[in-house]
């Protein structure tokens, strides 16, 4: 692969992933109960088998992070498994290139600088009408690159079994780290929640979308998350990411769970 880094996919009942096409090299994670059918379907992939199955997203994501600490490993890309393709945008155009390409050019523009605990592609759908190169101390989603070395005393929160990259996202800049969206590479993907496995039962049960978000908000404080009602009715947490962002650069610092729950 021209990646630097090394990739891994997680993925539940999707047994023919749709990532592993356009990036054949990566490493796919999975259940215990599923492992025999993805290895039937995806026989020349390297796999990792969780030690249960049934734990949610934050614990195969979590058990990623342990895995890379273990081997050593720098820096690492996670995944999502049912993506399409990958692009390079130029002047609002898209240009559709090979998944090992976007991730090595992207690798580029983060990998040197200071601070940066993870790095995202944008989707697609967003990435195109983007005026600047990225964004800095914002969410990471999806298609996310760690630094294992910098978030060293960061772990998912396992209570979260959606909404799990939020909090891991607020974490990283809780630790006065850099988490950045990079807008001149993306990804196209399915529309969350409309393909067999992966989140999709969570999805299906609205409740769940009221639940994590305000778990989101119990954690963090109202003063920088709130849950809201979107278009589609349902229910979503809104993090004032710009908000986040002035007090970790602030010189008097003081960004913490305790700080956060008090505003």
């Amino acid at each position: 692969m021209k990646s630097l880094f090394p990739v891994f996919v997680p993925s539940k009942g999707r047994f023919s992933p749709k990532t592993m096409r356009i990036l054949p090299d990566a490493t796919l994670v999975v259940e215990p109960h599923e492992a025999a059918e993805y290895l039937a379907m995806n026989s020349t992939a390297a796999m990792l088998v969780l030690p249960l199955s049934g734990q949610g997203v934050a614990y195969a994501r979590q058990f990623i992070l342990d895995h890379a600490r273990k081997i050593g490993l720098k820096w690492y890309w996670i995944i999502d498994d049912d993506f399409h393709a990958f692009y390079r945008f130029e002047n609002k155009k898209s240009i559709k290139i090979p998944a090992v390409d976007a991730l090595a050019g992207a690798e580029k523009l983060f990998v040197d600088l200071p601070g940066v605990g993870q790095a995202c592609l944008d989707n697609c759908q967003y990435a195109w009408a983007a005026t600047r190169e990225s964004t800095s101390f914002t969410r990471c989603a999806a298609c996310v690159c760690v630094n294992v070395e910098a978030t060293k005393e960061i772990n998912y929160d396992l209570s979260f079994n959606m909404k799990e990259d939020i909090d891991f996202s607020i974490q990283v800049l809780n630790a006065g780290l850099n988490s950045m969206r990079l807008h001149s590479f993306g990804y196209s993907t399915a529309t969350v929640g409309s393909t067999y496995g992966g989140l999709k039962p969570l999805y299906d049960d609205p409740s769940n979308d009221e639940k994590y978000s305000n778990e989101i908000v119990r954690k963090w404080g109202g003063g920088f998350c709130k849950v809201i009602s979107k278009k589609t009715g349902r229910i979503d947490v809104r993090v004032n990411w710009k908000s986040i962002a002035r007090m970790v650069q602030s010189p008097q610092r003081n960004f913490n769970q305790t700080s956060l729950g008090e505003v």
